[in-house]
């Protein structure tokens, strides 16, 4: 079993997986690729990709092949295991395999997503010869050429109208007189079928593929009256949806009604700490390039991710001095509010009896705004928490807000400024007597009246 606690654990081996590694070693991340099968992913499908910058032509083999050699050159780990199971519950992430566990600090998923398939006999064997499930990506490859396109959504109506600009004619096969696309779209083909270089067969599914190293044409049948229709063309586009490689994340991410992992601007899930890139996430151009995109930026955050936290957690208090603790913890405002210290902080400026009256199960996040200023977000009572403290002189000021920025009540307030706002001999002379004042408030009615 694996012990190794990574920086970062990237799952999938496609463009948007090697390019997060890539990023991630470059950022000086300790990183582990966790691919099941080969790297590349949908990528290698493509045996003429004419559209990633700096290729004029290149198989999607041999480009997958460069970023992997350049993400090992790199430093980062590799293992070619399969993902059964994922805890994000933590904050150490655990991803497990088949075979071992392995823990980090950061995740990226980029497990990609899996075009549906006809289920053909040859469709596997013809893929990359005659058959796509991306006209984006190898539409250029049938220029002047006689191209078809099965379904009946947006997806299949905006590959019909980029391959119109392309083909010398494109076939449109839907499985019935309907059409699921907005209506917008079913306009736009509409206008192009008058120009006959767009013919719509509708009524139709594809029932065989003709031809061996290559496609040379389609066999079709009628799914009202089972007639057989033949048309000659060199090569058959699918566009009948895709469905993401999420099954293993139910119930750890959040996911929207299509089984996409759900983000924010940062790439970041639901689950802090877990990142996303590539075709596993909604998107509307899913392309190598757009993937990669996603990989580095994933991996950039996941670094400042990292980063963020170590410093919070270790250098937070370098600029206060124990003064400033000690008011904090005579004051009792520590028991009021369920203030932890991060251990290392704790051992740095506390002492034994100080340590005593910090409550330890309840974490805060705290944010240096300068040497004069910090701010703390308690967890009390089941609500947030803030608490402004600003220095001037020797003197130590607080206020306090709810989690929607309200401030705290009057009698809350006094009591804080009668602690804090006096020097700190002063506080020593006169904590008895605010100490004994605390202890007859009832906390239930002090906060937020």
């Amino acid at each position: 079993m694996k012990q190794d606690l990574y920086d970062l654990i990237v799952v999938g081996g496609g463009p948007a997986g090697l390019t997060a590694c890539i990023y991630g070693a470059r950022n000086g991340l300790k990183t582990l690729l966790i691919e099941e099968f080969a790297c590349g992913g949908q990528a290698v499908n493509s045996l003429d990709i004419k559209n990633y910058p700096g290729f004029e032509s290149i198989s999607g083999f041999d480009l997958a092949q460069n970023m992997e050699k350049q993400a090992k050159n790199l430093g980062i780990d590799e293992t070619f295991e399969k993902v059964v199971d994922f805890d994000f519950s933590n904050s150490q992430k655990i991803v497990v395999t088949s075979k071992n566990k392995y823990f980090a600090k950061t995740v990226i998923l980029a497990m990609g997503a899996r075009e549906r398939k006809l289920g053909l006999e040859n469709e596997t064997q013809l893929t990359g010869r005659g058959v796509s499930y991306c006209a984006v990506c190898d539409g250029g490859l049938y220029k002047n050429k006689t191209v078809a396109v099965v379904g009946g959504g947006n997806t299949a109506m905006e590959d019909v109208l980029y391959l119109t600009n392309l083909a010398n004619k494109t076939y449109l096969i839907n499985r019935s007189d309907k059409f699921r696309a907005e209506a917008s779209y079913v306009e736009c083909l509409m206008a192009e079928q008058q120009s006959q270089k767009v013919e719509v067969l509708n009524n139709y599914v594809v029932n065989k593929l003709v031809g061996n190293q290559k496609l040379e044409g389609l066999e079709l049948k009628n799914s009202k009256t089972g007639e057989l229709k033949k048309i000659d063309c060199d090569g058959l586009f699918i566009a009948i949806g895709r469905e993401p490689n999420t099954q293993s994340l139910l119930g750890k991410v959040d996911l929207d009604e299509y089984g996409y992992v759900v983000y924010d601007k940062n790439l970041m899930t639901s689950a802090k700490g877990v990142f996303v890139a590539g075709d596993i996430r909604q998107k509307s151009l899913r392309q190598i390039v757009t993937a990669c995109a996603d990989g580095a930026l994933a991996s950039t955050n996941a670094q400042k991710y990292i980063k963020t936290a170590k410093w919070m957690k270790e250098n937070r208090f370098e600029m206060v001095d124990n003064t400033f603790f000690e008011r904090v913890a005579t004051g009792c405002l520590a028991k009021v509010f369920s203030v932890t210290l991060y251990p290392k902080v704790a051992t740095n400026f506390c002492n034994k009896q100080m340590l005593e009256i910090f409550d330890k199960k309840t974490d805060v996040l705290l944010v240096l705004d300068n040497d004069k200023s910090f701010a703390h977000k308690v967890h009390y009572k089941n609500c947030d928490i803030g608490m402004y403290f600003f220095k001037e002189k020797n003197q130590v000021f607080v206020k306090i807000f709810d989690g929607n920025g309200k401030i705290c009540g009057k009698k809350t307030q006094s009591l804080i400024d009668d602690m804090f706002s006096c020097t700190y001999d002063t506080f020593l002379k006169k904590k008895k007597t605010v100490l004994q004042n605390y202890e007859n408030l009832d906390i239930n009615n002090l906060l937020f009246e």
